[in-house]
C-alpha cells in the first residue's frame, strides 16, 4: 500500500537468492523453478501470490479513494489548502521513522500474523477519523500513525515475496505485478475516488477504505502461510537492532549504490508531477487537464514495466537498465525547449518508460543482499523511497517558487544524469 497505511518501489557476494526450508517444506503447486524468463501464469498459479495481489488490489483501491476524501475532508473543515496539501505530505514523513526504527521487523516477527495486525489496526484508525465533526489536530495524529504501519507491511511484505516466488525471472516478475498495481491504481483510481465524491461523503468513503483493510485482512488470513522467523540470538531492543541493521546495510558499497539508484532517480523524476499544477496554469490551460498531466508517467510506467518483466529474459533486463536509467534523464532534459502539452505529455511518457531498469533493480537488490540482512534490506529500501519521493514534491515545489515549471523539471533532469553516473550500481561490478 501507498498512502497512510499499510502498502506502494535489485552484485561479489553474490549468490542467487535460495528459498528457505520452510518455504521449500510447504512449496505451492503453482511453483515454478528459477529461469531466465516468466509468465504471469506461472506466478498467478502460486496461491499465496495470488492472495497477496487481490488483498493490495482491494486495499489500493479504498487507499486512493480515502486519499481523495481525506483531502476534500480537511479542506470542508478548514477551508485552508496548505492544510490540505499537509494531509498528502503526512502520508510520506512516518516512512523515515518506521522504516529506520522498525526495519528489523521483517526479520523478527511472524509475517502473516504482522501483515493481518497491520491491515485490522489501519482499518481500526481510519473508522475513527470517519467519525463526525471529529478535528483536524486529531485527524492529522491519526494520519501520522497510520503511515508509521505502512513502511513495517510494506517490509514484511517486500521480504515475504522472495519466499513464496522461486528466485529470478519469477520473483521480478512479480515485484513488477505490484508496481504495475500502483501505476494503474494513479491512472485511474484518483478520478474514481472524485466520481465517488460526488454520490458519498467524505466520511463514507473513508468507511469505505476501513472495509477494504478489513477484507485485505481476511484474504492474507486465509490466502497466506505463517513463516516464522529464525531463532535470534539477539538481546537487544527492536529498535536498536533495527538501526544496527540499517547501519550494516548502509556499509555495503554495492547494496548502498542500489539502494541510491532506487530512491534518487525515482526522487527526480517526480518533478514533472510535483509542478502538474504550475505547468498547466503556465500553459494557460484548464484545470482539469492536471489530471491527465498526471496519468502521463504511470501510463509509461506501465507499458515499460510489461515489455521488460515480461517479455526480455533476465540478461537483456541488465543490459538495457543503464541506458534505461539515462533515457529518465535524458526525458526530464528535453523540458529545456519549453513544451506544450501534447509534446510535454508525451515527454513524460518517455521519463515512464525509462523505469524499464526497474527490474534488473530488483534482482540486483536481493543478489547484493546477504541472507541475514535482506529483510531489513528490502524494508529499508522500500521506506527509503517512498520518503524521497515525499521530499522531492517539497524540493521541486519551492525550487518552482523562483524558477518556471519547465526550467524546474530541466534542472531534475541534470539531477537524474549526475544520479546515473555517479551511482548506478554496475559499476561496483565492472570494477571488480
Amino acid at each position: 500500500m501507498t498512502f497512510p497505511g499499510p502498502g506502494q518501489a535489485q552484485l561479489p557476494d553474490a549468490t542467487p537468492v535460495t528459498r528457505s526450508a520452510t518455504a521449500q517444506a510447504t512449496a505451492s503447486p503453482g511453483d515454478v523453478p528459477p529461469s531466465n524468463r516468466a509468465t504471469y501464469s506461472q506466478i498467478f498459479r502460486i496461491g499465496e501470490f495470488a492472495a497477496v495481489i487481490v488483498a493490495h488490489v482491494i486495499s489500493m483501491l479504498g487507499t486512493i479513494v480515502a486519499e481523495v476524501a481525506l483531502t476534500v475532508l480537511v479542506y470542508q473543515r478548514t477551508h485552508s489548502s496548505v492544510l490540505a496539501a499537509l494531509t498528502l505530505s503526512l502520508v510520506f514523513l512516518p516512512y523515515l521513522v518506521g522504516g529506520s526504527i522498525l526495519s528489523s521487523a521483517a526479520a523478527r516477527w511472524r509475517t502473516r500474523r504482522t501483515l493481518v495486525l497491520c491491515d485490522v489496526v489501519s482499518a481500526v484508525i481510519v473508522g475513527v477519523m470517519a467519525l463526525p465533526r471529529l478535528p483536524v489536530a486529531p485527524i492529522f495524529v491519526l494520519l501520522f500513525m497510520l503511515g508509521l504501519l505502512a513502511p513495517v507491511f510494506q517490509g514484511v511484505r517486500a521480504a515475504t515475496l522472495p519466499q513464496i516466488l522461486p528466485p529470478g525471472a519469477p520473483y521480478v516478475l512479480g515485484r513488477s505485478v505490484l508496481r504495475l498495481i500502483s501505476q494503474g491504481a494513479q491512472v485511474c483510481g484518483f478520478a474514481v475516488g472524485g466520481l465517488l465524491l460526488v454520490a458519498v461523503s467524505p466520511r463514507i468513503a473513508l468507511v469505505v477504505d476501513a472495509i477494504s483493510f478489513l477484507v485485505s485482512a481476511a484474504i492474507l488470513r486465509t490466502g497466506t502461510r505463517e513463516r516464522r522467523p529464525p531463532e535470534s540470538t539477539s538481546q537487544q531492543s527492536l529498535m536498536r537492532e533495527s538501526l544496527g541493521s540499517v547501519a550494516a546495510v548502509m556499509k555495503l558499497p554495492r547494496l548502498r549504490k542500489v539502494m541510491f539508484i532506487e530512491w534518487f532517480l525515482p526522487t527526480c523524476a517526480v518533478a514533472p508531477e510535483a509542478l502538474a499544477a504550475p505547468y498547466v496554469s503556465h500553459l494557460h490551460l484548464a484545470s482539469n487537464m492536471v489530471g491527465f498531466w498526471l496519468t502521463a508517467i504511470p501510463v509509461g510506467t506501465v507499458v515499460g514495466d510489461v515489455v521488460v518483466a515480461r517479455l526480455l529474459p533476465t540478461r537483456w533486463q541488465r543490459r538495457i537498465a543503464i541506458p534505461s536509467m539515462a533515457s529518465t534523464a535524458a526525458a526530464l532534459l528535453l523540458f529545456v525547449v519549453q513544451p506544450g502539452f501534447s509534446i510535454a505529455f508525451a515527454f513524460l511518457v518517455a521519463v515512464g518508460l525509462g523505469g524499464s531498469y526497474q527490474p534488473a533493480v530488483d534482482q540486483e537488490l536481493i543478489d547484493a543482499s546477504p541472507a541475514q540482512l535482506q529483510a531489513a534490506a528490502l524494508s529499508i529500501n522500500t521506506a527509503g523511497l517512498m520518503f524521497f519521493q515525499g521530499i522531492g514534491f517539497t524540493v521541486w515545489g519551492a525550487i518552482g517558487e523562483a524558477l518556471t515549471p519547465s526550467a524546474v523539471v530541466t534542472v531534475a533532469g541534470v539531477v537524474a544524469l549526475l544520479v546515473v553516473v555517479f551511482f548506478h550500481p554496475w559499476s561496483v561490478r565492472h570494477a571488480r
